[in-house]
C-alpha cells in the first residue's frame, strides 16, 4: 500500500511473460528532484491525452487502446528518443552524450544497490535487473516480493536507517 508496483507483460528476454516480477517502486519526500512517483504525476497531469480510466475511473478497456497509454509508443523507442533528447539538455554538465545508454541507467542501479553495507542481496538485484541466473540456480532461486520492496526502496533513495 506504500508503492507503486510495475509489472511488465514481456521482455525482450522473456517474450511471453513467463517469468516477469513486479517492480516496486517508492516517493521519496526528502529528495523530490530524484522521487520515481513525482516525476511519474508530474507527467500523467501535464501529459493531455491521459483519460479517466488511467486515472482510476471510467472504463477499464479504454486503457489498453494506443490513444490512452501513459507513455505511448514502443517503449524502447519511446526510451531511447527521450534518452537522445535529455542526453543534448544535459550536454553542458560535462559528460558526453555517448557517456550513456539505454542500459545506463539499468547498470547504474546494479552498481548502487550492490554497494550498500547490509544492503540487498545480489540475487535480488540481478532479478530486478532482468539479468539470467544461469539454468541451475533460475530453477532454485526466485523472485521473493520483500527483497524487491527492500531493493526498490534503496533504488528510489530512500534512507536505510529509517524504519
Amino acid at each position: 500500500s506504500d508503492s507503486i508496483v510495475v509489472d511488465y507483460s514481456k521482455t525482450k528476454s522473456d517474450q511471453v511473460g513467463e517469468k516477469t516480477t513486479p517492480k516496486h517502486i517508492y516517493a521519496n519526500p526528502q529528495k523530490p528532484h530524484i522521487c520515481p512517483v513525482l516525476a511519474l504525476a508530474l507527467h500523467v497531469f501535464s501529459t493531455a491525452s491521459v483519460s479517466p480510466a488511467q486515472l482510476g475511473g471510467g472504463d477499464a478497456a479504454a486503457v489498453n487502446t494506443a490513444a490512452h497509454k501513459i507513455f505511448p509508443g514502443a517503449p524502447y523507442d519511446s526510451y531511447s528518443k527521450w534518452l537522445i533528447l535529455a542526453l543534448q539538455h544535459l550536454a553542458n554538465l560535462g559528460n558526453a552524450a555517448t557517456d550513456f545508454g539505454t542500459h545506463s541507467f539499468r547498470k547504474g542501479v546494479v552498481s548502487y544497490s550492490g554497494g550498500f553495507l547490509g544492503g540487498p542481496g545480489i540475487i535480488a538485484i540481478f532479478l530486478r535487473a532482468g539479468w539470467s541466473l544461469g539454468g541451475v540456480q533460475d530453477r532454485y532461486i526466485h523472485f521473493q516480493d520483500g527483497s524487491d520492496q527492500f531493493l526498490g526502496r534503496i533504488v528510489c533513495g530512500l534512507n536505510l536507517n529509517d524504519g
